[in-house]
């Protein structure tokens, strides 16, 4: 998903459309650093930390979320 994130922000465009359009384009590399990160963690056997990254991309997303106006 890391890969995926970094890609997506190099290469896509804000005009993107899921649901409605895509308002988190901006914040693509953040999510791509944490769940990078995260799989680093998990794949050197700490899980924990690993999770410390998932719960930090959540509680971001959420406020990113709350405070951006669309």
């Amino acid at each position: 998903m890391g890969i995926g994130f970094f890609y997506k922000a190099i290469t896509g465009s804000n005009d993107e459309v899921q649901a409605s359009k895509v308002f988190w384009h901006n914040v693509r590399a953040v999510h791509g650093v944490l769940y990078a990160a995260a799989a680093a963690f998990l794949f050197s056997g700490y899980p924990r930390a690993a999770s410390a990254f998932i719960y930090t991309d959540l509680v971001f997303s959420i406020f990113y979320r709350i405070t951006t106006d669309q």
